[in-house]
Parts: structure tokens; C-alpha cells; sequence
């Protein structure tokens, strides 16, 4: 009995094919693991942004916060204009009085904006919606992008229109004593109505950032109290003291909560500033201009944008 030996040809054949299903299965498991980028091509800046918007428009949250950050702009605004009224005694309002009662409830709106940015973000994880939102972006970097680009227009956007309302309700509460020939001149006017909402919207962004890195809506917002609140008067116990008041005072400055109001105030009198001074009396400390204080929270803004970027790329999602 014969046995029959397989030809060349076909042997030749099977080993092409073994060879060639070898040479692809690691190629196919790579982009099984890692999808090709072609996949993605489709996916664009503006689209992400887009899902963002419409993300942030169905939740609740979203127009709560809003509407408070509103309400409370135009609530502070209407008690100082009221007060002022019986201050000045029929004085006629100059530009430092005006313009502090239309910007009177930026600094209570700080931790507002600091909740809203904390949880434009957190809640992704504690829903566990991130799956589902790094599904449709699967680019981290871009999806964050996003996220922080419309968490700041939409904070500017809700803090411009309750300082716009805040001008109008002080306008009209204060009229009747008239206005001084200097008030809607020089950099108060913009710095008070567009600086007031920037500050809301890069606080915000700030705390986005927080949210990022810690991924825990009540620990993220502890931590951004603390930074706007609690650090500043930890620092003021430094100031009182003659042997580190000058560190204290310097350290005070560098914080974001004395940089925004130094910077709404625009080269004016500023009463948080003013308080935190009066222990700096014959102590030299670093000092910045209004302008630099605002260019020093946009880079607090920016640390922490950047460590949230870095713990969405390097940090698994739970």
C-alpha cells in the first residue's frame, strides 16, 4: 500500500498560509487593542464640543447653578446700590462706588463657579457616564479640551448676564443722586461687567481641574474651599505675626482669591485687599498690579488644568 506524499505546491501553499496568518495575527490583535486612527478621523474638535453643549444643556445642574451665580450678581448688586443710597446721603455716585456695588457678589459667586466646575466633570465618574462620553471621544486630550471650553462659555456666558443685570439694577437704584463725569470711563467699566465674568469663567476652569484630578465631587469642591477660602485665612495668621508677616503677606498675594479681587478692582480700592493689608503696615512685600494679578490666576488656572489633563492620559478609568 501506497502512501501518497502531498506536492510541493501544496505543501508550499500551506506554509504561505500559516505564514502570512502568523505574520498578521499580531497586527490584528494591536488594533484590536489600540483602534487605528483612522477611526477616528471623523471625530473633530468642534463635534466634541458640540456633545459637551448638549450634555451640559440636559442636566439639571447646570441651569441650578446658573441661575444662582445670576441671582446672586444681582442680589449683591441690588443690597450695596440700596445702601449706598442712604451712604451718600444725596452725594452724587462716583466711579469706585458704582462700580463696586455692580461687581458686589463676584467673590460670593466664586464658589459657585467652583461647584459648577467641579461637577461639569466629577459626575462623569461617580455616574460612571466617562465610558460612554470616552467612547464617543476616544482622544482624552480632546475630550477634556472640550469639556473646559464649554464649561468656560458657559460660566462667562450666565456671570455676563447677571453683571449686566447687576448694572442696570444699580443704575437705576442710584440714578436719582446723578453720576460723576468719570464713572463710565477708563478700564473699570469692562474689567467690572467682561473682567467679573472672566474671573467666574476661569474659576471655573480651575476647578474643573480639581475635579479632574481628584474624580470625587464633595472631596474636589473641600479642595477648592480650601484654596479660595481656608488657605487665605491659614496665611493671614502668618501676616499677624512680625517674624513671617513679610512670607505671609508675599504668599497672600500669590493666592487666587487676593488675585481676583485685586484684579476687579482695576488700580482702585478694593475692600478685601484693603482688610488683608492693614497687618502689611511698614512690611515691603510682593505687590502685583491688577493686570499681573489677573495673568496669576489664569496660571493657577492653567496648573490645574494641566494636572487634570495629566491624571485623564496616565490614570486608568474606574
Amino acid at each position: 500500500m501506497s502512501t501518497v506524499n502531498p506536492t510541493p505546491s501544496t505543501s508550499s501553499a500551506s506554509a504561505s498560509t500559516a505564514a502570512t496568518a502568523s505574520a498578521a495575527s499580531p497586527r490584528t490583535m494591536h488594533a484590536t487593542a489600540h483602534p487605528h486612527p483612522d477611526r477616528w478621523r471623523g471625530l473633530t474638535f468642534g463635534g466634541a464640543l458640540k456633545s459637551e453643549f448638549i450634555k451640559a444643556k440636559s442636566l439639571t445642574s447646570t441651569w441650578v447653578l446658573c441661575i444662582i451665580n445670576v441671582v446672586i450678581l444681582a442680589g449683591a448688586a441690588a443690597f450695596m446700590a440700596f445702601a449706598m443710597t442712604f451712604a451718600l446721603d444725596g452725594a452724587q455716585v462716583e466711579s469706585e462706588t458704582f462700580w463696586t456695588s455692580v461687581a458686589a457678589g463676584v467673590s460670593n459667586c466664586i464658589i459657585v463657579a467652583a461647584i459648577y466646575g467641579v461637577m461639569s466633570i466629577s459626575s462623569e465618574f461617580s455616574t460612571g457616564s466617562i465610558l460612554t462620553s470616552l467612547t464617543a471621544v476616544p482622544r482624552r486630550g480632546l475630550f477634556y479640551a472640550s469639556k473646559a471650553v464649554a464649561t468656560f462659555v458657559i460660566m462667562f456666558v450666565c456671570s455676563l448676564a447677571g453683571l449686566v443685570l447687576a448694572t442696570g439694577i444699580t443704575l437705576a437704584l442710584l440714578a436719582r443722586n446723578g453720576f460723576d463725569h468719570n464713572v463710565f470711563t477708563g478700564p473699570r467699566p469692562l474689567v467690572s461687567i467682561l473682567g467679573g465674568a472672566l474671573i467666574l469663567a476661569v474659576v471655573a476652569v480651575l476647578s474643573q481641574g480639581m475635579g479632574a484630578l481628584i474624580r470625587a465631587t464633595v472631596g474636589a469642591i473641600i479642595a477648592v474651599i480650601g484654596l479660595f477660602e481656608i488657605l487665605p485665612s491659614i496665611v493671614q495668621l502668618l501676616m499677624i505675626y512680625p517674624k513671617t508677616s513679610a512670607f505671609g503677606g508675599t504668599l497672600m498675594h500669590l493666592l487666587p482669591s487676593w488675585c481676583s479681587d485685586q484684579f476687579l478692582a482695576a488700580g482702585g480700592t478694593n475692600v478685601a485687599t484693603s482688610m488683608n493689608d492693614l497687618f502689611l503696615a511698614n512690611v515691603t512685600v510682593f505687590t502685583p498690579s491688577w493686570g499681573w494679578a489677573g495673568v496669576i490666576l489664569l496660571a493657577w488656572a492653567a496648573v490645574f488644568t494641566a494636572l487634570g489633563v495629566w491624571r485623564m492620559l496616565r490614570s486608568d478609568i474606574k
